[in-house]
């Protein structure tokens, strides 16, 4: 995946209406941007900084067309941009300038340990020319490009700053990505960010793979379960502490671990071996650099990648024609697709700046911390608020709940193969329902019972999800909860129980968090007076209200 800057030919840098233009493809595991240093619009060319928690790396890559290469104003125009990245830059980072300034007439001196030079006196050098490479001078831009064409020539700059020279090494490419130019050969630059191993403190655990559950032993385990241990313990906490140890041995033993997802995702056992030949084609040409190594090479490559399209073709085909039927993988598609992804390099919380896994953990926890608000609502503000409330309307009186009810709501659970904090998927629950209904019952009971919620599915896993703005901003995100699949059963229950008292003092008028009312339930009703009143000349008045970032408080009350 890549991030692309392009800069297209258009009639201000080019008299040529078809072609041309330049572009820059990061990857995106780099952090990028364009330079903003002024472009010189007189021809093509296009600046982009790619940055580094220790230095960064600013890439030029330019055109200038054969008419205009006599241009001075042009050239003096591009020298000025190449100064005015250059002075940008710290101490250790590095600057690279590709391009073609289609002077022909320079003939290069080719050495082995040294970079390349002119030959002044059988280069014919005009006056233009002679600017450029002063301007090269003046900026202390070295070139260190030696492939040649077919005519032995070097057409191509590859210039660096004094700290990269030692960081930056040129060759004549492999496996070009486009068809070849006989008097521009593709080149492949390696370039040395000297980028620090960065830890996390953590450790990578495989996942279990609940896709692949074996159900049948997993019934018959928990049928041999006993429960009966719950009915003795003397706190909710320690009834819910041993029925997950349970339930964690015997998902143990049915379900497998993960295995590593294939990359890419439309890969299958014979492109796989394609690239075993392909590399191993590469490894001996790199050894041998002769001509029958190199044919061969372009036969693996070129059987690869033909292979390759054919798989992606078919893969994303799939995805289409699958579309109705599984719309989660069109969107998790769709999600490699876009550029950008997940959380930037570097993020930053005020003037504090995290770069590692474990520090970007530690700063979106504090932000999220700190829209908690743990103020208690008083019974003062309480009854205020439930003053226009009338008396008598909400009798609830749940003393037990029975199988029929947790049966209910585990139909109700939404299905997932991801698991919470406590390790059990909705999957295997509900899968395996019939065996969960009794441990579930004795442990709602005693809940209510004791008045006391489990500490354990108090816990949650939060994730980090962008609004808007600056995305290296921990501000811009908010979070959401991934909660055990037991205490969202022990939810549902106690919601429905809740809803059946109420529901008949709701106004019909409410068609949010109401079952089976959505924004179109609010729509039709609403165009619907707007038409009868525009029939008789009436006037409408509506009022909208955006509470901004409504979900990013937590509040707590307390009676």
């Amino acid at each position: 995946m890549y991030t692309v800057f392009r800069n297209d030919r258009n009639h201000l840098n080019s008299s040529k209406s078809r072609g041309g233009g330049v572009l820059i493809a990061v990857s995106k595991r780099l952090s990028c941007c364009r330079d903003p240093t002024p472009v010189c619009t007189s021809f093509e060319q296009l600046w982009v900084k790619i940055t580094t928690p220790h230095r960064s790396l600013s890439v030029g890559v330019m055109y200038l067309p054969p008419d205009r290469k006599s241009d001075s104003n042009s050239i003096n125009n591009h020298i000025s941009s190449i100064g005015d990245v250059l002075s940008r830059l710290e101490q250790n980072d590095l600057a690279l300038v590709l391009g073609d300034y289609n002077q022909s007439g320079l003939i290069w001196n080719v050495s082995a340990n040294d970079h390349p030079t002119i030959d002044v006196i059988r280069s014919n050098i005009p006056a233009s020319c002679c600017t450029l490479l002063d301007g090269f001078s003046l900026h202390n831009l070295m070139q260190i490009n030696k492939v040649t064409n077919i005519n032995s020539r070097i057409l191509d700059f590859v210039l660096v700053n004094e700290a990269a020279v030692t960081e930056c090494s040129v060759i004549e490419a492999l496996e070009p990505l486009i068809g070849l130019d006989n008097y521009h050969p593709a080149l492949e630059i390696h370039i040395n960010l000297s980028i620090p191993v960065r830890f996390d403190n953590t450790t990578e655990v495989r996942e279990l793979d609940f896709r692949r559950t074996d159900f049948v032993a997993l019934r018959l385990s928990l049928a041999q379960a006993d429960w009966q241990f719950l009915d003795t313990c003397p706190s909710i906490d320690e009834a819910v502490n041993y029925f997950e140890e349970v339930v964690s041995r015997v998902i143990s033993d049915c379900v497998p671990l993960s295995r590593p997802a294939p990359k890419p995702a439309w890969s299958n056992a014979r492109l796989r071996h394609l690239k075993r030949l392909r590399s191993r084609a590469l490894r001996k040409y790199c050894n041998t650099r002769n001509s029958i190594a190199k044919y061969l090479l372009s036969v693996a490559s070129k059987e690869y990648r033909t292979y390759n399209r054919f798989l992606y073709k078919r893969y994303t085909r799939r995805i289409q024609d699958n579309l109705r039927r599984n719309p989660r993988q069109f969107w998790s598609f769709v999600k490699t697709k876009r550029k950008e992804d997940g959380l930037p390099l570097e993020i930053h919380l005020g003037n504090r700046i995290a770069c590692s896994s474990f520090e970007k953990c530690k700063l979106l926890a504090e932000h999220f911390r700190s829209v908690f608000n743990d103020r208690f609502a008083s019974s003062i503000q309480i009854g205020d608020a439930i003053r226009d409330t009338p008396r008598d309307i909400f009798d609830f009186d749940i003393a037990t709940i029975s199988s029929a009810c947790v049966e209910s709501a585990i139909k109700k659970l939404k299905f997932s193969n991801t698991a919470g904090p406590d390790g059990i998927p909705s999957c295997v629950l509900k899968n395996c329902s019939s065996e969960f209904i009794i441990p579930l019952s004795k442990l709602f009971n005693i809940s209510i019972q004791q008045g006391v919620f489990p500490t354990r599915w108090k816990y949650s896993f939060m994730f980090p999800v962008y609004k808007k703005g600056d995305k290296q901003n921990v501000v811009n995100y908010r979070g959401i909860t991934s909660l055990n699949a037991c205490s969202k059963i022990f939810e549902i229950i106690i919601n429905d129980a809740l809803f059946s008292c109420c529901k008949n003092y709701i106004t019909a008028d409410q068609h949010g968090f109401y079952p089976k009312r959505s924004v179109s339930t609010n729509l039709v009703p609403f165009v619907s007076l707007c038409l009868r009143n525009m029939e008789v000349g009436a006037q409408v008045d509506v009022v909208y209200t955006d509470l901004k970032a409504a979900f990013d408080r937590v509040a707590a009350c307390q009676t």
